[in-house]
């Protein structure tokens, strides 16, 4: 292939899950004015361990298939819902030892490998990062790199950041939709990055 591949490596949840996580992207949108969504249509529910732009998706396929994933905990227990980068809703993780390593691994097959062009796979103007994710998306075009690892779904993007602080609205969009304490994921795929955290096309996937 001679286009350079943006590609995500994520885990993805089950269907019954996957649903969930579209019905509480649909309450969001009930509450808020957004830009985007999480829809059956635009993204694939998911937990980004790495993304980047590489030079042979080829090469990243061949060395993702030796990989082993069997220590990943297929459920994860749900942390919240929060705002970051002042308008983006994400559906946080906990952070535990199984994500850790996942996404190590990932940083170590292809970090320092010739196929990494070490930029972002979808530019993006964010405001309101830490001092950490700043230097975490100069170097790597990825924010949550490294010690900065933020395991999260993206639900949705605000049109603008809110004037008030709305914590209490997403406690209460939380409440009432069906989400459980834990999301289980069952497969590791590999998906083309598009603007804005859409993820239509997944270009090679596995169970786990």
């Amino acid at each position: 292939m001679n286009f350079q591949p943006k590609l995500g490596f994520a885990l993805v949840p089950t269907t019954p899950d996957q649903k969930i996580i579209y019905d509480l992207a649909e309450q969001l949108n009930l509450e808020f004015d957004l830009g985007f969504r999480v829809t059956p249509e635009n993204a694939i529910p998911h937990l980004t361990g790495f993304q980047g732009v590489f030079s042979d998706i080829d090469k990243v396929i061949k060395k993702l298939a030796s990989l082993d994933f069997s220590f990943i905990e297929k459920e994860q227990t749900v942390e919240g819902i929060s705002f970051w980068a002042k308008k983006i809703i994400f559906l946080d993780y906990e952070f535990n030892t199984s994500l850790e390593q996942f996404h190590q691994l990932l940083i170590q097959t292809f970090e320092k490998g010739i196929d990494y062009e070490g930029t972002s796979a979808d530019p993006q103007v964010f405001e309101g990062l830490t001092t950490g994710q700043e230097e975490s998306f100069e170097q790597t075009g990825y924010p949550f790199y490294g010690d900065e690892f933020l395991p999260h779904t993206t639900l949705a993007h605000l049109k603008a950041a809110p004037n008030t602080d709305l914590r209490k609205i997403l406690a209460s969009v939380r409440k009432k939709s069906t989400l459980s304490e834990s999301i289980t994921f069952t497969k590791f795929v590999v998906f083309e990055v598009e603007t804005l955290g859409k993820s239509t096309k997944v270009l090679w996937e596995r169970d786990i």
